[in-house]
């Protein structure tokens, strides 16, 4: 099957936003890895992995909006004859839009009979359903680095600074 021109265009375009989203992805990646030598990026992450919204979070809620857009497609396909059918997205055809721009009141319901009669329209009650949900188990393990390294900091920091008070003279 041969693509045309526009679906070459489109893929490309594509094709350069997902790279350039991965190069993002990667950046950011590399941004957190430096800063946990900083206590407060640990708190950070640890608390955004916590909360639901760090970058993991948006990549897996990216990956179910995907996959819930194949199955809404598949549906619509489905009821629609594989989106053939004019009336998914206008209930009526060129030559009936035509008519009636020419005259919309004495057409209207005589538009509608034809459209009824025809094929039976879209059925939105039974779309699939998008869901999406995190537990805080899944929150834990994504911040478990993060809150070990925020652990050992503050241990190794009071080790530090109780030396430190136990050098100092009093006099």
């Amino acid at each position: 099957m041969e693509t045309s021109l526009k679906t070459k265009y489109a893929l490309k375009i594509w094709e350069a936003e997902r790279d350039y989203v991965r190069g993002l992805v990667k950046q950011t990646g590399l941004a957190k890895n430096i800063g946990r030598v900083s206590p407060m990026c640990l708190y950070d992450n640890a608390m955004s992995a916590l909360a639901g919204t760090a970058l993991g979070d948006f990549q897996s809620w990216a990956q179910t909006a995907r996959a819930y857009r194949d199955s809404l497609m598949a549906y619509i396909r489905g009821e629609t004859d594989n989106l053939s059918s004019v009336s998914y997205f206008t209930q009526s055809t060129e030559a009936e839009r035509i008519e009636f721009e020419k005259d919309p009141e004495s057409t209207m319901h005589e538009l509608a009979n034809r459209v009824r009669q025809r094929e039976r329209p879209l059925n939105l009650e039974d779309l699939p359903r998008f869901t999406y949900s995190t537990g805080v188990a899944q929150g834990l393990r994504r911040a478990a680095i993060d809150l070990i390294l925020l652990f050992v900091f503050n241990i190794v920091f009071y080790s530090l600074s109780f030396v430190a008070f136990q050098k100092y003279d009093v006099r």
